[in-house]
């Protein structure tokens, strides 16, 4: 008769003890979708605010090529005049290239001066979150220049590895493996980032999956005696809608 009841104490104990630890584990469970939902919604807001950026930027631009366009168009018109007056072709040329000038400062006043240099919150954290493992989703969301800017960051701190990962994982387009990455001597990386502090009437241009942002820098144009240069860097996206950086993407 003991014996009866010690073993219907124990199956009672055991019964207990595994309710317990169901209800435990559902609690862990539960915990975990929480988290799980809280970092989705965390994404959720960054998509619409850098979705907000985009399009704001999308109708600062609009407005800044309608301004262009009227410029290039009396640009366009004084040139034909120019065209037209009795000068030697030496002294034409000259004009020419003064009022080029001209144009080129005039926009460089009206543009506003970015760095690629200076990540923001958003693009840091998503630096830190890349590297940590380097998970492509930590880049989901970014735009061609945020990834760009990430790229640059990179090589600016010496972080050769994150660098190298931000290339794009195309077969297609690899062009050097990591390790070959790494043994690249410093001579012959980017030392000099004075075309990436110093820009203006910035672009990205996407086409499909290619992505191209382009901008101006009067960084390197004394050497050449000229206005400010153009400059182009090349990005491509994945089919996760990622962008990644092409190697060699300077164009």
């Amino acid at each position: 008769m003991k014996d009866n009841k010690l073993i219907s104490f124990l199956s009672m104990i055991i019964v207990i003890l595994v309710v317990a630890a169901l209800v435990y584990m559902f609690y862990l469970q539960n915990e975990k979708i929480e988290a799980l939902n809280t970092d989705l919604n965390s994404k959720d807001q960054k998509i619409s605010q850098l979705e907000t950026e985009n399009q704001s930027l999308i109708q600062e631009l609009e407005n800044k090529e309608v301004q262009i366009a009227e410029l290039q168009g009396d640009i366009s018109t004084l040139q034909s005049e120019v065209e037209s007056l009795d000068m030697d072709s030496e002294a034409r040329e000259y004009v020419k290239r003064a009022m080029d000038k001209f144009f080129n400062d005039y926009l460089d006043q009206i543009e506003p001066v970015e760095s690629f240099m200076d990540l923001n919150d958003s693009e840091l954290n998503a630096y830190n979150s890349f590297k940590e493992n380097y998970n492509d989703m930590a880049l989901t969301g970014l735009s061609p220049l945020s990834i760009m800017k990430l790229y640059l960051y990179a090589v600016k701190t010496k972080d050769y590895d994150t660098q190298y990962e931000l290339y794009t994982k195309d077969e297609n387009q690899v062009m050097w493996t990591k390790e070959e990455h790494l043994n690249i001597p410093d001579n012959d990386r980017i030392k000099d980032f004075g075309i990436f502090e110093k820009a203006t009437r910035r672009t990205v241009t996407i086409n499909e999956e290619e992505a191209i942002v382009s901008w101006y820098s009067a960084h390197d144009s004394g050497a050449y005696n000229e206005g400010p240069l153009q400059y182009g860097f090349r990005l491509t996206m994945d089919d996760n809608g990622i962008w990644w950086v092409g190697f060699m993407p300077m164009q």
